[in-house]
């Protein structure tokens, strides 16, 4: 039952955050400078990935932590930086463990 409420509550977190509440118009935050630093040698593609994979597991440890938990605590920071499409895969991969569980 428990593994069927977390699923619940991660639907309901990816479906809030990718409808999101606002008007039609573009509100657009402007676009990062491209001078921006990556970490040490790694490319923008495999910064996104570890972010993709912190958010993964920031997500996993709030589900453990609280199987109940609501839409706003599974958007934990680390799933900030992340678009819709990046936040959709991560909520796709939480949802993938907790079948094989």
């Amino acid at each position: 039952m428990r593994t069927r409420t977390a699923a619940c509550v991660v639907l309901l977190a990816l479906t809030a955050f990718t409808t999101g509440c606002g008007s039609s118009e573009s509100t657009s935050k402007p676009s990062k400078s491209s001078s921006t630093p990556t970490t040490a040698g790694a490319t923008p593609a495999a910064a996104g990935a570890e972010d993709l994979k912190a958010c993964t597991k920031a997500m996993k440890a709030v589900l453990d932590a609280n199987p109940d938990a609501d839409s706003e605590a599974l958007k934990p920071a680390e799933c900030d930086g992340l678009s819709k499409r990046d936040y959709q895969k991560a909520a796709t991969e939480v949802l993938a463990g907790m079948k094989k569980d």
